[in-house]
């Protein structure tokens, strides 16, 4: 149940914000929207390093993005999976696999062809 404030549910108001932004990329946990646009600058840095094996930090791949990952990035695995609906899932097009170790906060791209 959302919290009124000034008469508005505030639960209603961010899952429309969560909808509005979909088309476009999706709202991280702190409100701001990455965009697809933003995630294909992993994927050119990928692209361009080319290496079998590239180890990054959460805070590396945050910087190369331009925005900060959302929560979901640090707490589950399934966010680095290999789903290619998933917008921030860039790094099958530039033919990698990720591998997140979430207690570490780093995510090691693995060539795959």
């Amino acid at each position: 149940m959302g919290t009124s404030l000034d008469g508005l549910d505030l639960a209603t108001n961010q899952k429309a914000s969560r909808r509005d932004a979909d088309s476009q990329g999706f709202v991280t946990d702190y409100g701001t929207v990455v965009r697809r646009e933003q995630y294909e600058r992993l994927e050119r840095r990928l692209r361009s390093d080319g290496r079998e094996r590239i180890d990054m930090t959460f805070a590396e791949v945050s910087a190369v993005i331009g925005a900060a990952l959302p929560q979901s990035a640090y707490d589950h695995s399934a966010w680095w999976g290999p789903d290619p609906k998933h917008t921030q899932a860039v790094w099958l097009g530039a033919g990698y696999k990720a591998r997140p170790n979430l207690t570490a906060q780093r995510v090691t791209f693995i060539k795959t062809a």
